[in-house]
């Protein structure tokens, strides 16, 4: 069912592990008769066995965590409670969400990423569209490799997608190539022209962190890249950010990033104990709910690197 971008970035990875390992254990693969539950432990199988394999890669192991954290936990942990008793629907999305997660980390054999030439078709067509897995698969080819020539064509991919409202539903497909592109905007923001950074910063820094991109450690590989790249300098397109954020959990009111740099920074730059300011400017946000804790916490995050960044203290 669409939802709110935010509700796909609130899903948990470590429990998605556990309940694929628990939907294994609970089917007996000679006793499955049904295709959709075929899927779902063939495609469960491989990202157990893939997350297994996989060497340490730095930051990229972040992008992993991402991956799975895109994989709607509510409906694998129903799913593995009896996965011969579930209802077909939830066997076929689950499915799909398992397939394309197995894409984008790399662990379908059957899949191979799209050629930079393939990939610059496609996108200069207008009757040619993307495969999903493919592009998933090729999402993350580009972000492992770090080849240049995949990171400006996803970003121009981004950078024709039109930002949305708050409550715009999403379809778990769409928010889910929306979230790895965005991935795949900053592991390739180091290498970005001027103008496709400050795109990246004025569209999506909040909703990088938010779908868990370590944008700090990002930033630190860019400066330690580009010794003339000065923090004041992106600050000041930061501060120019065309986002706009929740007011509150339910999503009915938004803000814009930009005002709300400008009080927190206001804030906490005339206190003299920063930490202290800062959480009193973070109180009078969001309800003491989970929900409200989760959206909280984003904005935590998502200040204290700007925070950081204005400081050059990352």
């Amino acid at each position: 069912m669409p939802a709110p971008l935010f509700s796909y970035c609130q899903n948990n990875p470590l429990k998605n592990v556990s309940a694929l390992e628990r939907l294994i254990m609970a089917v007996e693969p000679s006793a499955i008769t049904d295709t959709a539950l075929s899927g779902v432990v063939e495609y469960a199988a491989l990202i157990l066995s893939g997350l297994r394999d996989l060497e340490p890669r730095g930051l990229a192991d972040s992008y992993v965590t991402q991956v799975l954290g895109f994989i709607d936990t509510k409906l694998v942990e129903q799913v593995a409670t009896d996965p011969a008793k579930s209802a077909s629907n939830d066997l076929n999305e689950l499915a799909v969400e398992l397939l394309h997660s197995a894409a984008a980390i790399g662990v379908v054999e059957e899949i191979t990423p799209y050629t930079v030439e393939e990939l610059t078709e496609i996108i200069n067509s207008s009757d040619v569209d993307f495969n999903h897995a493919i592009l998933a698969f090729t999402i993350g080819y580009a972000i492992v490799s770090g080849e240049k020539d995949y990171g400006s064509l996803l970003m121009h991919i981004l950078m024709n997608h039109k930002d949305e409202e708050l409550q715009t539903p999403y379809e778990w497909m769409d928010a889910f190539l929306l979230g790895l592109l965005i991935h795949s905007a900053w592991s390739y923001f180091p290498d970005a022209t001027d103008r496709e950074q400050q795109f990246i910063l004025q569209h999506y820094f909040y909703y990088a962190i938010i779908m868990g991109v370590p944008v700090q450690s990002w930033l630190n590989v860019a400066f330690a890249a580009n010794p003339k790249l000065l923090p004041h300098i992106l600050m000041q397109k930061l501060s120019s950010s065309q986002e706009v954020i929740p007011e509150n959990s339910g999503l009915s009111s938004s803000a814009d990033f930009a005002n709300v740099i400008r009080d927190y920074m206001s804030a906490v730059n005339q206190n003299s104990i920063p930490t202290l300011a800062a959480e009193k400017f973070l109180g009078k946000w969001y309800g003491n709910d989970a929900q409200g804790n989760q959206y909280r916490l984003w904005l935590r995050a998502a200040l204290g690197t700007a925070y950081r960044l204005q400081t050059r203290n990352l």
